[in-house]
């Protein structure tokens, strides 16, 4: 189930069409369907509310009108996920970043003065 402040991105016809914050989740009168209230983080903004499953909320594709939409869970601002973390850190186990060499830009210049006066 997502909670207000989630992030989600918002999938139409299998394109990613714009990321939304999760606004509210309240019970509807049929059981098992929940008013699902989202702000569209496009420009303009736009607040919907969605009459949803549970599943469908959590991420399970499913259509309107017969256009497939799917609504993906992204990781908090600034926060990665267990496997996203484990996978930084994996690639960097053991593993020194390559050494460079460092270009002065002043003989740089100078070398290209010297370029122009001889010719």
């Amino acid at each position: 189930m997502r909670y207000p402040g989630d992030l989600i991105l918002l999938y139409v016809d299998g394109k990613p069409i714009t990321y939304a914050r999760v606004e509210t989740v309240e019970n509807d009168i049929k059981p098992g369907w929940f008013r699902f209230t989202m702000l569209l983080l496009g420009f303009p903004w736009q607040l919907v509310t969605w009459i949803l499953k549970e599943d469908y909320i959590d991420g399970t594709p499913f259509t309107m009108e017969g256009v497939p939409i799917q609504l993906v869970s992204m990781p908090q601002p600034g926060k990665l996920s267990k496997s996203q973390d484990n996978a930084k850190t994996a690639g960097n186990e053991g593993h020194t970043p390559p050494s460079g060499e460092v270009i002065s830009l002043e003989e740089m210049r100078k070398k290209k003065g010297q370029e122009y006066k001889e010719r």
